[in-house]
This record gives C-alpha cells, structure tokens and sequence, in this order.
C-alpha cells in the first residue's frame, strides 16, 4: 500500500453518516472553497467488496483529487480516500 497525500478541493469532513451501534462516522460532504487534506489510497478489488458490505449506505463516487505533487488523479472505483 502507498497512499499518496491529496487534497480534495470543495469538500469538508463531517461527522454525519448514522453507524449501526448509534454513533456517527466520518463522511465528506461537498463545501464550495474548502480544501480538505486527505489520503489517497488503491485498493484490491476484493478489499472495496469488503469495505462495500461493513459500511452500509455509503457510495463510491468518482471525485476529482489533487495531489501534494500537483498531479490531479480521479478517485474512482478501485480508488479510496482515506481522511
């Protein structure tokens, strides 16, 4: 695993998402001119199935990222953002 450093421009972390013990976990949630610093992660095909069925009612998306290193990567399916 090499996780690169992102940022995921027009977005914020929030505290939103229902789990199933009552609490709340981390989601992201579109914000206009907010930067969130964020880590960027390639997954196994398997793993994304695992990740798909312990956390009920999320969605992947396809989002656009920056790295640290100026490049922009798309965060698609076999892709996760870590924050």
């Amino acid at each position: 695993m090499n996780p690169q450093r992102a940022i995921l421009n027009g977005y914020s972390m929030a505290f939103d998402h229902p789990s199933q013990d009552g609490s709340s976990t981390a989601n992201i949630q579109q914000e206009l001119n907010s930067p969130l610093k964020a880590f960027l992660y390639k997954f196994a095909p398997s793993v994304l199935e695992f990740l798909d069925k312990a956390n009920l009612g999320y969605m992947r998306r396809e989002i656009e990222v920056a790295s640290v290193r100026r490049k922009s990567h798309k965060a698609d399916n076999s892709s996760g953002v870590h924050i």
